[in-house]
């Protein structure tokens, strides 16, 4: 994508399509259909709209007003962060908002940083950590030079504890 710049206070509100009434919106990206999408959206005083949710990771900031969401007010100022395939919603605005939305959806094929893997697993439950690495990462230590390098590689990355319940786990390490 090539580098934009846009005074949205320029911009017309429009009317937009598929939602309750009460929201207008402005665009300010829009990818190739499937693609990312940024825009302002509108809510007027007494909006309504059922829960959903989205192929892609959607954010949220609120930059006036607020709105109201499983049981939460989300105030001016205040930033979300929804992950791909989560129901959120019903939403409800009693005194009207004006929320940046962002939608990401994640491409496939795109190259996965370690760090981020890292990251993604530490934070899953231990039992969920361990079926990772037994169904997902020895596909990854087939390059490398032996067992060993790959179980250096596992208590690096995710702990040696979680390595060693995970070997416990199963009758031995399956190294593609």
């Amino acid at each position: 994508m090539e580098e934009k710049s846009i005074n949205y206070e320029k911009m017309e509100w429009t009317k937009t399509t598929g939602y309750p009434m009460g929201r207008k919106i402005k665009i300010l990206r829009e990818e190739e259909p499937g693609g990312g999408r940024t825009f302002l959206l509108k809510l007027e005083k007494g909006f309504d709209m059922e829960g959903h949710s989205h192929n892609s990771v959607e954010q949220h900031l609120v930059l006036q007003g607020e709105y109201e969401s499983e049981g939460k007010v989300y105030k001016k100022g205040t930033y979300r962060y929804i992950p791909k395939h989560t129901t959120h919603g019903p939403f409800k605005s009693s005194k009207g908002a004006t929320v940046l939305v962002i939608w990401d959806p994640e491409k496939e094929g795109e190259p996965i940083e370690p760090d981020g893997i890292k990251r993604v697993v530490q934070k899953l439950p231990k039992q969920e950590k361990v079926k990772f690495l037994r169904e997902v990462f020895p596909a990854v230590c087939k390059d490398l030079a032996s067992d060993e390098e790959c179980l250096d590689l596992l208590k690096e990355a995710f702990g040696e504890t979680v390595v060693r319940e995970m070997m416990k786990r199963s009758e031995e390490m399956i190294i593609i």
